[in-house]
């Protein structure tokens, strides 16, 4: 694992525009500076020159972290959503769709269906019982002869 970026590490990423936000463990890249590395890279440049021409250095990253970078652009850019922004390390903020959502309801169409099936089980079980004792029944009955 990389070591976490120094106080000062932290206020010379946050200084690059392409830079959304840091930590001391966690590096989030903008729409833009991600579009663009996968422009280079896709010419064939090489990750390690890409971000210095993006203004990083690339030795306070270090080798893992340009590797994971590259790693994870190329895996966005490849996912069904393409690129698109990270969210990032704030307080998570409640959206209005979260707060004032509806408590979920049941359908009664399905509760009908579920119920109907409930009952359609429970009788079936009520005549296999009834079926069993009457086996039970026929094999007492017949094994209480005597063979002649």
């Amino acid at each position: 694992m990389s070591q976490p970026f120094t106080p000062d590490q932290i206020a010379a990423l946050k200084a690059n525009p392409y830079v959304l936000d840091v930590t001391s463990r966690k590096l989030v890249f903008t729409v833009e500076f991600k579009k663009r590395f996968m422009k280079e890279y896709q010419t064939g440049r090489m990750p390690g020159s890409i971000l210095r021409d993006l203004g990083l250095d690339t030795d306070m990253l270090g080798r893992n972290r340009v590797d994971s970078i590259s790693h994870h652009v190329r895996k966005q850019a490849a996912s069904a959503e393409g690129i698109h922004p990270r969210k990032t390390s704030g307080p998570k903020k409640k959206t209005e769709a979260t707060t004032n959502a509806a408590p979920v309801q049941s359908n009664p169409a399905k509760d009908k269906t579920q119920a109907a099936t409930f009952a359609m089980l429970m009788h079936r079980v009520a005549f296999l019982e009834q079926q069993m004792e009457f086996l039970k029944k026929t094999i007492s009955a017949g094994n209480g002869r005597k063979s002649q």
